[in-house]
């Protein structure tokens, strides 16, 4: 069985991540129109979970303060 793997997002991702968000919220997830900003690592790192090479899961961690984060 293989496990998962999690790993930092990168562009990439973005096709995979939002085939995810199209099934959130009746394809309303506001993903969908804030994707480009996420993947911006300025903003902050998404995180994916990837098994067999898919990306399962994600989340977005974002920088409050040089100390602080946001997930």
């Amino acid at each position: 069985m293989m496990e998962e793997t999690l790993r930092q997002g990168t562009y990439g991702d973005k096709e995979q991540i939002l085939e995810i968000s199209k099934t959130v919220w009746e394809g309303n997830d506001f993903i969908l129109r804030t994707i480009d900003t996420w993947l911006d690592p300025e903003s902050g790192k998404i995180l994916v979970v990837e098994k067999e090479g898919e990306i399962r899961a994600f989340a977005k961690m974002s920088y409050l303060t040089e100390k602080d984060y946001w997930l």
